[in-house]
């Protein structure tokens, strides 16, 4: 940071999986941006860079976007599978945005590994293939996917690549007014495990209390 109109809106680390995608090759921005760089068959770096949410004064620092490796392959999955054109509607945001807009910082947008689309029939292709585990759903799982987001009033899908202790998966439903997040099968893993171990402890300090006596 080299003053308030130079603020980095990067984090200081990302995660092993997270590559830099450089759209411009120095600092301060200048506004162009090579629109012919490519990730994936229907999806270019400008795509992710024009839906990226930086505050002004960190402008001059934003020279690249964080971004999981698997999203290119992932947007082309899900391209393919629908048929039809996918727009991105958010990738990358700084923490400072986040901050700005009221939220916690911590979203997986801040990291990179967060992607949210939308298309003619894309709601209803994610929808379907969390209802009946298809194949879709089983490649989406097997490529990392961990947390989905589907919002059929705003008509966008929120896919990312967060890691999960259990390798399982969030999925929430959102509208114009709410976000209702489902507990995944990993954290009521977590919380059965954590409950046990507090009975089987409780059980040997009562034993050892008995041996006592």
């Amino acid at each position: 940071m080299t003053g308030e109109n130079h603020l980095s809106p990067y984090r200081e680390s990302y995660g092993a999986n997270i590559r830099k995608k450089y759209f411009q090759p120095k600092a301060p921005l200048t506004g162009d941006i090579d629109r012919s760089i490519k990730l994936a068959k229907n999806l270019y770096l400008y795509e992710l860079v024009e839906k990226s949410f930086i505050r002004p004064e960190e402008k001059n620092l934003f020279t690249y976007v964080p971004m999981h490796v698997k999203i290119p392959e992932m947007f082309q999955l899900l391209r393919d599978a629908l048929g039809k054109p996918i727009t991105v509607t958010s990738f990358f945001r700084s923490e400072r945005h986040e901050f700005h807009e009221g939220r916690s910082g911590t979203s997986q947008h801040t990291h990179g590994k967060a992607i949210d689309l939308t298309g003619v029939g894309l709601v209803d292709l994610i929808q379907e293939a969390v209802d009946t585990k298809n194949d879709l759903y089983h490649k989406l799982r097997n490529m990392g996917v961990r947390g989905i987001g589907i919002y059929k009033t705003k008509n966008f899908v929120h896919l990312d690549f967060r890691e999960n202790i259990w390798n399982d998966f969030t999925l929430w439903t959102g509208d114009d007014d709410k976000e209702k997040k489902n507990e995944s099968l990993s954290l009521k893993v977590i919380g059965f495990v954590v409950a046990t171990v507090f009975i089987v402890v409780g059980g040997i300090r009562a034993l050892f209390k008995r041996k006592k006596r």
